[in-house]
């Protein structure tokens, strides 16, 4: 076969342009996010059933602390390539910026320091959600516009 048939049978596949790549970085973002926020609402009901007596829940608690944290990597990670691709300025922030709070929340907690476990914990959770429904609002799902000249 020679190259000019072989490439006469293979369908082209175009690149994956800028617009449909911003689609796939969106669709990314919303769904860490939304994983995110639901891990982070299970960590106030885990610990809530170790105050109730259920001690092998704190080992839950525990694990669920490592979940929230490497959802929030992968989501500050996907929130530069949304960025990147045309999103909004301001996620990538906000995600780096729940990052610091969930591993600051995560080491006050192994560290015992409830007096600001607690509180930075129910910061955490309302930023999880917030972050959730923020990803799915209308700018969200625009691309920013092009300048011109480029």
């Amino acid at each position: 076969m020679t190259e000019t048939s072989q490439a006469a049978t293979e369908p082209h596949r175009p690149p994956i342009g800028p617009r449909r790549a911003f689609a796939v970085w969106l669709a990314v973002v919303r769904v860490l996010a939304v994983l995110q926020a639901a891990v982070t609402i299970g960590q106030p009901l885990s610990i809530g059933q170790y105050l109730a007596g259920l001690y092998d829940w704190l080992g839950v608690h525990s694990a669920g602390a490592t979940l929230v944290e490497l959802l929030g990597l992968l989501l500050a990670v996907a929130a530069l390539g949304y960025a990147v691709t045309g999103g909004r300025v301001w996620l990538p922030i906000a995600c780096w910026a729940m990052l610091v709070a969930e591993t600051v929340q995560t080491g006050m907690g192994y560290a015992r320091i409830l007096a600001v476990h607690v509180p930075l914990g129910v910061l955490v959770v309302t930023g999880a959600v917030l972050l959730a429904i923020g990803v799915f609002s209308r700018g969200a799902g625009r691309a920013r516009p092009r300048r011109s000249g480029r």
